[in-house]
């Protein structure tokens, strides 16, 4: 490698079972917004820690430091190349390639594809959602080269696999593994002294209040504005609705060349980064004395509200050109012991299992939503009851080691 270049350092050994494979893992770049793809993506890379040489590196480092040409020899022979249908030939001479290119979301995949595409590496990509339908055309057709590009396409939900089969992949080359959850590293806060402190917060008494949650970006899929306008008002006094997430705000180079973009394409390009937001409309809604919106709200806050909450509400929308790829919001809350309501829509089915760790209602049945949201907030002990057994079924079905074990097994099935 040429001087000057940055090399892949390795951040992990195997413990001698992966010992045929290197993986280098191809990850988004760090950003101070933690998200669901970067907790879904650290998830993975330790499962994959534990079995196989791991070295992580950012796509636009590898971009940028040209390491992808031959990092720690992940070329193999040099003779290989790809067909772009993601079956990577080799010279042939019998030997199987015994490298890993794991990408964790979209555009990881892109450079991916990019930089890997005709070396005998396997290549593994990781969708969740967004990243496969967003609506920009030029990124459509990137994305389409590369998941033809990637030998597997893990989709965290069905509906994820359904349109990544609708850009012409293979089922037999679609997995579905869903998000994992894990218990709050926090310590438990018990309810009473989880109300006392956000009624300081709020600047309200919530000791008898019935407190229904929403927890995301501000965004047009995640519903809030709907719920408030109209689900909530059938609701009587004494329930109060709580919306919180961290802040959405678009780069400054956006904003820079929003002037010179069309208005439609300026909308999918903002769906596209997922800044299709409901921000002022919620800051609108929330002068009614009965909703709450905070904007930007801290691991403690987020704990807290999750302690003191009823029923988390999950009143998700279709948007075009965007969806719901699973919403681990929904195992936040469970692992929580708090029942979930959500509209069954898109990715919510694989994380929101009926009657186990919560309830689905039709999609756009604001009737139905409100009845089983009342349902359960007027009994606590039936809603306590099912808050337990949720939690439980939660962190088994969804478990860090069953989740990171099928990548694992995916991984050692590729020869």
């Amino acid at each position: 490698m040429a001087s000057g270049r940055r090399t892949l350092k390795f951040i992990s050994r195997s413990n001698g079972n992966g010992k045929d494979k290197q993986v280098v893992f191809l990850a988004q770049p760090h950003s101070q917004r933690i998200g669901g793809i970067q907790r879904h993506s650290r998830r993975v890379l330790d499962a994959l820690s534990k079995h196989y040489p791991v070295s992580m590196v950012s796509y636009l480092e590898a971009i940028m430091s040209h390491s992808w040409k031959n990092p720690h020899g992940m070329n193999g022979n040099g003779n290989g190349n790809g067909n772009g249908n993601g079956h990577h030939n080799g010279n042939g001479n019998g030997h199987h390639p015994t490298n890993v290119i794991y990408c964790d979301a979209g555009l990881s995949a892109i450079a991916g594809a990019t930089l890997y595409g005709s070396s005998r590496n396997r290549i593994i990509t990781t969708v969740h959602g967004l990243d496969v339908i967003a609506p920009l055309p030029i990124y459509q057709w990137f994305i389409k080269r590369a998941l033809r590009r990637s030998d597997m396409v893990v989709c965290v939900s069905r509906a994820t696999a359904d349109e990544v089969e609708r850009r012409g992949i293979p089922k037999e080359r679609i997995r579905v593994i869903p998000n994992a959850a894990e218990p709050s590293p926090m310590p438990d806060i018990e309810p009473a002294e989880a109300r006392r402190k956000l009624s300081e917060l709020l600047g309200i008494d919530l000791a008898r209040k019935k407190i229904l949650f929403s927890l995301g970006r501000p965004v047009r899929r995640k519903g809030f504005d709907h719920f408030i306008r109209d689900v909530f008002p059938k609701f009587s006094d004494d329930y109060v609705y709580i919306v919180a997430g961290p802040k959405v705000q678009p780069p400054a180079w956006l904003r820079a060349v929003s002037s010179v973009l069309g208005r439609k394409l300026q909308a999918k390009l903002m769906i596209t980064l997922g800044l299709h937001s409901s921000h002022r409309e919620l800051m609108e809604l929330s002068k009614n004395e009965r909703v709450f919106y905070l904007n930007g709200v801290s691991n403690e806050v987020k704990e807290t509200l999750l302690a003191a909450t009823n029923v988390f509400v999950m009143p998700n929308q279709r948007v075009e050109g965007d969806m719901e790829g699973f919403g681990i919001v929904a195992l936040e809350a469970a692992v929580h012991g708090v029942p979930v309501v959500a509209y069954g829509i898109e990715g919510i089915i694989d994380a929101v299992i009926e009657n186990r760790n919560g309830f689905r209602v039709p999609e756009g049945d604001d009737e139905a939503m409100y009845q089983r949201i009342k349902q359960l907030a007027e009994n606590p002990e039936e809603a306590a009851l099912f808050g337990r057994g949720a939690k439980d079924f939660t962190l088994e079905t969804f478990s860090l080691r069953r989740i990171g074990q099928q990548y694992v097994d995916l991984l050692s099935e590729l020869k």
